[in-house]
């Protein structure tokens, strides 16, 4: 169990409050407010990588994501600074800086989110930072398909093997993982699932996202408005599709989401998987 005393004393202050907070679904995440020796009581963000069962633990992740953040501030993206790292087991973690925003999204929130992404897509790592590489689409893909699905499984063996990309990507893009004030993005959360790979596995993912806030107009906007600031190819871009929305439809389960909303979630990812392979079908 995390000592939140011990984190704020090492943070140069003494513990007065401890919140939980919203994290998605891998990780334990606890706001702290701890009082400093000049009055202020400060605000601090304690994440554990891996807390939740269902997606695995992996005792890299905290040091892995602690110093990915250093490198994204010290390249002015906009994320949490990190103040502490402790990879003592069971569950290593790391404390951030807290970040005022909220997830609600504006109305013309598929653009900034286009626009940010793009910037994320065009940082440089450099070589001392190991990251995993993103999973072939078409290998896994092909896991997740029915019955039904056999002309696409059929087109997927015969499909060549993706242009191999090595563009660093969040992982786990979508408007959850962002946080707005007074209509501007003010942050970019959880990047548990960074990894190196194609860039359109980021921009399906944030597709599909969107399509359960705003629909499939929203997420139209936010693709062309991508496609225009990297003047990339979005040619792979259908099996990135069918491959997030598949694998969406079976973990879906183990969200933890209210019935209603599960229920439309699976709506739209059904579609989105069924447009998809009618595109890469009739290709």
């Amino acid at each position: 169990m995390v000592a939140f005393e011990d984190i704020a004393s090492r943070l140069g202050g003494t513990l007065v409050g401890q919140v939980p907070l919203v994290g998605g679904v891998s990780a334990r995440v606890t706001g702290i407010d701890v009082a400093m020796p000049d009055g202020i009581t400060r605000r601090a963000v304690v994440r554990e990588p891996g807390a939740s069962s269902w997606k695995g633990a992996n005792p890299d992740a905290a040091r892995r994501e602690f110093e990915l953040l250093a490198h994204l501030v010290a390249a002015g993206l906009p994320v949490p600074r990190p103040l502490l790292l402790d990879e003592s087991p069971p569950h290593p973690f790391f404390v951030m800086d807290f970040i005022e925003g909220t997830r609600d999204l504006p109305a013309d929130g598929a653009e900034a989110l286009a626009d940010m992404l793009a910037r994320v897509h065009a940082l440089a790592l450099p070589g001392t930072m190991l990251l995993p590489d993103r999973e072939d689409p078409i290998a896994n893909l092909a896991k997740y398909l029915g019955p039904g699905q056999a002309a696409l499984q059929r087109r997927l063996a015969d499909q060549p093997t993706l242009a191999r990309r090595r563009t660093l990507l969040h992982g786990d893009y979508w408007p959850g993982n962002v946080l707005w004030r007074s209509g501007e993005l003010v942050t970019i959360l959880d990047w548990e699932d960074a990894a190196l790979g194609d860039p359109l596995s980021d921009v399906a993912c944030c597709r599909l996202e969107l399509r359960y806030v705003v629909g499939p107009t929203g997420a139209e906007a936010f693709t062309r408005r991508y496609a225009q600031q990297t003047r990339r190819s979005l040619g792979d871009l259908p099996i990135w599709s069918a491959y997030v929305a598949a694998a969406a439809l079976a973990s879906m389960s183990q969200w933890g989401l209210p019935a209603e909303r599960e229920a439309h979630m699976r709506r739209e990812a059904e579609a989105s998987l069924a447009e998809a392979e009618a595109r890469i079908l009739g290709g």
